[in-house]
Order: structure tokens, then sequence, then C-alpha cells
């Protein structure tokens, strides 16, 4: 990436595996900050960018416009015409 501000690798995967659709993933490498307590722009930055990370994630359920039909009414025996 030839950026001055370039972006966290870590924070990167993170992203393409909230928009995957795969199941199965592997491990997270985590980078540590060397001297965190002398470096808390590089932490915030951190948290920063998880929480921009959720924000921007598919929501976990769907909203329907519309009801779904009833599941007793979607069970009932279909009429002849329509088996034919």
């Amino acid at each position: 990436e030839p950026s001055a501000n370039q972006s966290d690798p870590t924070v990167l995967e993170l992203q393409l595996r909230a928009k995957s659709k795969k199941l199965q993933y592997g491990d997270v490498a985590v980078r540590s900050i060397e001297h965190a307590d002398k470096n808390p722009a590089t932490i915030e930055k951190w948290v920063q960018d998880i929480k921009e990370l959720h924000r921007s994630k598919p929501p976990p359920q769907v909203t329907y416009k519309k009801n779904m039909p009833d599941i007793d009414s979607l069970m009932e025996v279909w009429p002849e015409e329509f088996e034919a």
C-alpha cells in the first residue's frame, strides 16, 4: 500500500473475514506494540480501526419488508392442481 498512512495488516485481515462468506478461518496473527505505554496514539488508532470494523459489518439478522407467511399455512395440503 503506497501511502504514508498504511493499513494495519491484522485489521485488514479482519475486514476481509467480515466480508467473506467462508465459515471456517485459520488463526489470526496478532501483533504487539513495542513500548505501548509510550505510544498511546497507536493504541488509539487500533481501537478506532476495530470500532470502524464493527460498524461496517453487515447486520446479523435480516429485516423483511413484508411479514413472512405463517408456518402452519405453508404446511397445509396444497391444492391438487398445484401438484400436477
